[in-house]
């Protein structure tokens, strides 16, 4: 019960399934009228069609002050601070907890004094191979500029084959494993601290690395079960 920020690692390019298995998963299992709302990039609120469907999702312009309303009226929001840079990482780092070092969330949590509850996702980046971010060609395009995005990845997918990863495809065959984990606490920190680097950075260390535990033992599970398949 009451405020929680939801944190979770990015995967899945433009078919972020995911993200749709969480808030099912919180649907299913929370109180009724205490909802959950996403952070997502300003490209979906751009177009008034994508517009449409996302507020009806309960999906929310990514700032602080729309999550800081969510999250004062006792409800979650979900956000993914690695953003592009962790949903278009190359497939060998698939198993990686990329953050990116955006420390925003922190600065979120601690100052409307809710928990951090960690949210790992396995196998939804085994779905397509993201071959590059391709940061050197965003640079020379400007993407920055024309989508407030760093990146500008080069991708294997269905039904392209090499194309760019910013556009939809068919999602491959894959397991998808999701994992909640123990809210985060910061009792000795208050809301002054959003504005400490040193407070901040320990706290990242903290999420990040339990958050990358989470996903290595994802990943762990996911080999023995392989392994027992193969024996049986």
């Amino acid at each position: 019960e009451g405020g929680a920020l939801l944190v979770g690692n990015h995967n899945g390019g433009l078919v972020p399934a995911d993200s749709f298995m969480t808030g099912v998963a919180l649907f299913d299992s929370q109180p009724k009228g205490r909802a959950m709302y996403a952070l997502a990039h300003d490209f979906l609120f751009d177009d008034p069609v994508l517009r449409r469907w996302a507020t009806r999702l309960g999906i929310l312009r990514a700032g602080h002050t729309s999550a800081r309303r969510a999250l004062d009226a006792g409800h979650m929001v979900l956000v993914y601070p690695g953003s592009d840079y962790d949903a278009f990482r190359p497939y060998s780092d698939r198993n990686r907890v990329v953050l990116a070092g955006r420390k925003g969330f922190l600065k979120l949590a601690l100052r409307a004094g809710v928990p951090i509850v960690p949210i790992v996702a396995k196998g939804s980046h085994q779905q397509f191979i993201i071959l590059t971010r391709g940061e050197r060609i965003g640079r020379a395009i400007g993407i920055r500029r024309l989508a407030r995005t760093d990146v500008m990845p080069i991708m294997l997918a269905l039904p392209w084959g090499l194309t760019s990863g910013f556009l939809p495809y068919i999602p491959w065959p894959a397991r998808v494993t999701i994992a909640f984990g123990e809210p985060i606490r910061f009792p000795h920190l208050g809301p002054e601290s959003a504005d400490d680097p040193a407070a901040l950075e320990a706290c990242y260390r903290e999420v990040e690395t339990r958050m990358q535990a989470m996903l290595d033992r994802l990943v762990r599970e996911d080999e023995a079960r392989e392994l027992a398949k193969k024996r049986s």
